[in-house]
């Protein structure tokens, strides 16, 4: 199928590929040859993130899961239940992940057997549209159809501050 991602280690001894129909793959960047073929997905991978050292990769799925690699070997660390589809993920500090899933929902996952994921209830999160991350971690900034860009700090998801509504037209803030 068609790539959706790729994304290069740091080290820049393999390249990550995602793919439509479900897979991600492992390349050797020096060599070009295949070194792992990820299969589990049953839905298209529509986003990919990598640790800030390359050791893993989390793919996330429009089948409604996401799933944790270890780039070295091709092993499997974790495989989540389904839920809605996934549309945007962000790595944290601390290996959990942001994931942004079909309706609109932001919910934060550590990755890890036994511990539920956090559903992130804040007013409105039904209309989350976009998000992103900081380099630093600490802040997610969303931009909701209504409220425009809120800016919360990661660990407790805490608003830190906001704006009224954007526009694209005018790109600034109203």
């Amino acid at each position: 199928g068609s790539l959706t991602g790729t994304l290069i280690t740091p080290d820049q001894k393999f390249i990550v590929t995602a793919s439509e129909d479900g897979t991600a793959k492992i390349w050797n960047n020096r060599t070009g040859k295949l070194r792992f073929n990820l299969v589990l997905h049953s839905g298209s991978v529509t986003d990919i993130a990598m640790s800030k050292d390359g050791s893993f990769i989390i793919l996330g799925s429009g089948d409604g899961t996401y799933s944790k690699w270890e780039i070295a070997t091709g092993k499997l660390l974790y495989h989540s239940l389904k839920a809605a589809p996934i549309e945007q993920l962000f790595l944290l500090s601390g290996d959990s992940v942001l994931i942004l899933q079909k309706p609109l929902t932001l919910v934060r996952s550590y990755m890890k057997e036994g511990i539920e994921d956090e559903i992130f209830a804040g007013d409105n999160s039904q209309f989350i549209k976009l998000f992103t991350v900081s380099p630093d971690k600490k802040t997610v900034a969303l931009y909701r159809e209504f409220d425009g860009l809120c800016f919360y700090e990661t660990e407790n998801f805490e608003m830190l501050a906001s704006t009224d509504r954007v526009t694209a037209d005018s790109g600034y803030y109203e």
